[in-house]
């Protein structure tokens, strides 16, 4: 998972610079992402979730509500993560 964490850290890093140095009007932000549980999950699943989360590094990751409506209202938020919206 660490791997896999640093992996995207490091992605979302490279396509911020390759963005700024190339001009690429994309409308690239940097956006936060939310984990948040299907219907029927428990909320334990995300506490394991932001747990797995924090062991691999992520220490920026935290509880938090989910700007949408979902059964338990609340979700793991990834913040500032890569996106272009169009």
């Amino acid at each position: 998972m660490r791997v896999a964490a640093d992996s995207h850290r490091r992605g979302s890093s490279a396509s911020t610079r390759f963005v700024r140095r190339e001009g690429i009007d994309c409308d690239f932000s940097r956006l936060d992402g939310y984990l948040f549980p299907r219907d029927g999950d428990k909320p334990a699943t995300l506490d394991r979730e932001l747990d797995a989360a924090h062991r691999a590094g992520l220490q920026d990751v935290e509880r938090s509500i989910v700007p949408v409506r979902v059964e338990h209202g609340t979700g793991v938020a990834l913040p500032r993560r890569a996106s272009s919206i169009r």
